[in-house]
């Protein structure tokens, strides 16, 4: 059944009505003022800000009508919903070539540079400024300068995260007799997030707009009570 896939297979199970009503409301709130400082942030600066609301309900019970049909033992419902809203502020730390670097002069690395094509190493580690790709050099433009000492981990800077989410799940299960069962779910995801991975540099960011529309129809049916 789950050959086709590698790795890990995980199978969610939504949970369906019952004869009694139920229902939940959630709120998980998070804010700079209650978060303590990241532990790379530089202590003589402000902490960065950061708002964060994680929200939903759940209900679910037996789909009644007045006057009109009693869903008790035969039909049932479950609705949930939750939403993100999100703003933060983060400084990641990323290594970016230094002003040496950006020259063609690599005298600051310890290892050897070579010529590609030859394999032959450049005396001080030095290229020359005629075998520098000019399309290299315009990508150069889009990498910031370091703003930390030496050649690793030397960039560190703000990097503003933007998450909207909305997403609604549904079912119905229909109970017809004893031995048959239909379930009807439907699953809906809105989503923009802005700078998903918290990147350090301007050409690392990635924004992800997201709509998915998931639904499924199951029919079970029981033969027989027993396995003889």
């Amino acid at each position: 059944e789950y050959g086709s896939y590698l790795g890990v297979h995980i199978n969610v199970v939504t949970k369906g009505g019952t004869n009694s009503p139920h229902g939940s409301i959630f709120d998980f709130f998070q804010d700079d003022a209650l978060d303590e400082r990241g532990f790379f942030e530089n202590p003589a600066n402000p902490k960065n800000p950061r708002r964060r609301n994680q929200f939903g309900f759940e209900m679910d019970g037996p789909i009644v009508l007045p006057k009109l049909y009693d869903g008790r033992n035969k039909t049932f419902f479950m609705a949930s919903y939750e939403g993100v809203r999100a703003d933060t502020l983060s400084s990641p730390v990323a290594t970016v070539p230094t002003a040496l670097m950006r020259q063609g002069n690599f005298s600051e690395f310890t290892g050897s540079i070579r010529n590609p094509f030859t394999r032959q190493p450049y005396p001080g580690n030095v290229i020359p400024a005629s075998e520098l790709s000019p399309i290299a050099r315009n990508i150069l433009n889009f990498y910031p300068t370091p703003t930390r000492p030496g050649i690793a981990s030397n960039f560190q800077g703000p990097s503003p995260n933007t998450e909207n989410v909305d997403q609604l799940l549904t079912r119905v299960d229909q109970n017809v007799g004893n031995r048959i069962r239909l379930s009807v779910r439907y699953n809906w995801h809105d989503s923009v997030v802005d700078n998903a991975f918290n990147a350090a540099l301007p050409t690392q960011v990635i924004n992800q707009p997201r709509v998915n529309h998931n639904t499924l129809v199951s029919y079970t049916h029981t033969l027989s009570p027993n396995l003889y």
